[in-house]
């Protein structure tokens, strides 16, 4: 039968009289029934049998050569021996961030997550499941670059990724009076100089309730620069191309600024194909 030496393999008989035998060493059994017709079934604990089961007509003498291979049961997976669920991990960090200053870091995929930057501007995106990622990095002080990033997480965590903090603007606090109902806003959209002309794009300014735009400007001296009169508020401000077969998008998609002083440095990144 195949029985390794340590296991015992019932076998049942069943017909006119009903009975049942154990094997001996090296599986051999044998057992006494009167004459029929019977079924042997053989079982076992962990073991499979083929054939499952035989019929023998007994009449008299003996029947040899009654036999059966065993099958080992392969063991059923359980749960704790489940294939284990993959987590993987962004992490890296952002320098020029000044001591007590945090940045707010998102991923955008598979598994959406966010965290803030900690002492010396480290930080750590954990529990994401394999896929491609989009980091963004949020902050009124600072603006951060590369961004948006994008990551690729397969089947090892991605670590000592690194991005740039630059404040955005250093200008002192201006007062304003019953003449100057507003704050000046400047920035530029660096890379719009193309094929020896100038692309344009459309800069806007947006709060709850408000909308502020202007062009930039399209000479060679000032390719991509802009300025805003704007009074107080927290605006998103974002970009658009106009008519350019050149340039692809412009980066950062949007930021937002808490304006309560006059500005400069809000900066953007032409972007071509």
């Amino acid at each position: 039968m195949g029985v390794p030496m340590n296991k015992r393999v019932v076998l049942r008989v069943e017909g006119p009289s009903k009975r049942q035998a154990t094997t001996k060493s090296g599986g051999r059994w044998s057992i006494q029934v009167s004459p029929g017709t019977y079924t042997v079934i053989p079982q076992a604990q962990g073991m499979h049998f083929t054939p499952a089961q035989r019929r023998v007509q007994a009449n008299s003498g003996e029947i040899d050569a009654i036999n059966f291979s065993v099958i080992k049961e392969a063991k059923q997976a359980t749960g704790s021996s489940s294939k284990k669920k993959t987590s993987l991990s962004i992490s890296g960090w952002v320098r020029g961030i000044a001591g007590g200053d945090m940045v707010q870091v998102k991923a955008e995929g598979p598994t959406p997550a966010s965290t803030s930057t900690k002492a010396g501007g480290g930080f750590e995106l954990s529990n994401l499941k394999p896929g491609r990622y989009r980091l963004r990095f949020e902050s009124d002080k600072y603006q951060i670059s590369p961004q948006p990033k994008m990551v690729k997480l397969v089947k090892k965590n991605r670590k000592g990724l690194r991005f740039k903090a630059k404040p955005r603007s250093h200008a002192v606090p201006t007062l304003l009076t019953k003449k100057r109902k507003g704050f000046t806003v400047r920035g530029r959209i660096r890379a719009m100089y193309v094929k020896g002309s100038c692309q344009l794009a459309l800069i806007k300014a947006v709060d709850d309730h408000r909308i502020f735009a202007t062009l930039s400007k399209g000479n060679a001296a000032s390719c991509g620069e802009f300025e805003l009169e704007m009074p107080p508020g927290r605006y998103t401000f974002s970009t658009v191309v106009q008519n350019s077969r050149y340039i692809k998008t412009i980066l950062p998609e949007s930021q937002t600024i808490q304006i309560d002083r006059d500005l400069n440095g809000v900066n953007f990144k032409a972007v071509r194909w």
